[in-house]
């Protein structure tokens, strides 16, 4: 039967049963002992009339308000199912309790087959205990919530899902929970993308980054390998040849031909001493460039000669703790011992002191090798100072200490503070056949 034909049929009964209460009233009252007057029957039946009409009126209403209901009740039914997005509601038990048709084609599974049935059953095993406590949450404090878990639909695959959850009042006081539900497979796709594209382009800078270690490490070893030549040139060549001027004059002065010629034996004399000082000056010089006592001996050895030339060329005195000798690379080596010198020479000239510290060891738990610079001098604000900004010469000196240390792989930190002196740590990870040598104290004042 059609909603027409029904509806028909209900105002049909309406009207009977009406009919058949009027039949009753009159029969009553025709059997008691006084009669009606046609006069009280007519307006009896005249109030009985609109009394009709009035209920007909109401009726209608009721029909109209009852049909806008039906049309809300469909629109909504519609809107509900035919979402493009999925809609369920769960009960405080946990129950499906209403499902649309775009959640339904999510899980693949029929209404039927999901109505009733626990939403948990849905979620992976690893989700569970996210989704739960959830769920508990906000049955007990209501609200609006969302999390993200792994679905699985009736064929057995899964797919990650968006629960945007909000908690609604029905019935005598129970609560149930409003579920909209988003396939996020695209968005999980793209975030993987991402990541991966990330962790390629860490990877590139990584190589990049080991590329132009590699490369400042040869602009070293090349640096090294010049500085070795020139002293090696200025030693083998023009130091020979100044030594022997030096020996012809001397032959030439001893000469008895010019014994007796006080003034000739005067600038000869002269030219004597300064080429006994050009020698020493390139012998120095060529020291410095490449020291023979570092390629020679090590760091250590080094070191304790570079205290001696920081005495006698800057007045500064070094003290030199090497502890036990380690075997490093030679650029490496070389590297350490230029910086330190330049450390030394930043100190004589900037930290207004007269005395500084050098310090070398192996720390026993890191097998790194640890060389620090001090001295109680003024100090300086590190952080100003190292500012590449700053159009001091200092900071320009500091700045490429640094990156030589970065060629080689190391680190230095700084500890400086104003009338508190300075601390310059540098750290360098040893190779592994280098050994475990056991950590040495390095200062006077008893640092381990």
């Amino acid at each position: 039967m059609n909603p027409l034909d029904e509806k028909k049929l209900r105002e049909s009964s309406l009207r009977l049963r009406a009919e058949a209460m009027i039949q009753h009233t009159l029969s009553e009252e025709s059997r008691s002992d006084r009669f009606l007057s046609p006069e009280e029957s007519k307006k009896i039946l005249q109030e009985l009339r609109v009394h009709q009409i009035e209920l007909e009126m109401q009726n209608d209403t009721l029909r109209q308000a009852q049909d806008e209901l039906e049309d809300s009740r469909d629109r909504y039914v519609d809107l509900y199912d035919f979402a493009p997005v999925g809609y369920l509601s769960i009960t405080a038990h946990g129950m499906i309790k209403e499902i649309n048709l775009a959640a339904t084609r999510m899980l693949s599974m029929e209404r039927k087959a999901l109505l009733q049935r626990p939403f948990t059953s849905l979620v992976i095993a690893e989700d569970e205990s996210r989704w739960l406590t959830l769920f508990l949450t906000m049955m007990e404090q209501n609200g609006k919530d969302s999390v993200e878990v792994t679905l699985q639909r009736g064929d057995g695959s899964v797919f990650p899902a968006q629960l945007d959850c909000a908690t609604q009042k029905v019935g005598a006081g129970d609560t149930a929970l409003r579920i909209a539900l988003t396939d996020i497979t695209g968005r999980k796709q793209i975030e993987a993308t991402n990541f991966r594209n990330q962790q390629h382009l860490k990877a590139m800078v990584k190589e990049r980054g080991a590329e132009l270690l590699a490369i400042g490490k040869q602009l070293l070893a090349a640096e090294e390998l010049e500085r070795r030549t020139i002293a090696v040139d200025l030693h083998d060549d023009l130091g020979q040849d100044l030594a022997v001027a030096k020996l012809k004059l001397e032959a030439i002065m001893a000469s008895s031909d010019v014994a007796d010629n006080d003034k000739l034996q005067r600038q000869l004399g002269a030219v004597t001493i300064l080429l006994d000082r050009c020698n020493k000056s390139v012998r120095s010089l060529s020291s410095q460039l490449s020291p023979p006592v570092l390629h020679q001996y090590g760091l250590g050895a080094a070191l304790d000669w570079l205290s001696e030339e920081m005495q006698r060329t800057y007045g500064l005195n070094v003290k030199v703790y090497p502890g036990e000798a380690v075997t490093l690379d030679e650029i490496v080596a070389a590297t350490l011992f230029r910086i330190v010198r330049e450390l030394l020479i930043n100190i004589s000239k900037h930290a207004q002191v007269s005395e500084a510290e050098v310090g070398m060891l192996v720390d026993a738990e890191t097998d790194n090798l640890e060389i620090t610079v001090s001295d109680d001098g003024v100090g300086f604000d590190v952080a100003r100072t190292l500012d590449m900004n700053s159009s001091t010469h200092s900071s320009y000196g500091l700045f490429s200490i640094k990156q030589r240390i970065d060629f080689i792989g190391g680190q230095m930190l700084i500890d400086s503070h104003a009338g508190h002196g300075t601390i310059v740590l540098i750290t360098l990870a040893l190779p592994p056949e280098t050994g475990n040598r056991g950590r040495i104290a390095m200062t006077e004042r008893g640092e381990p």
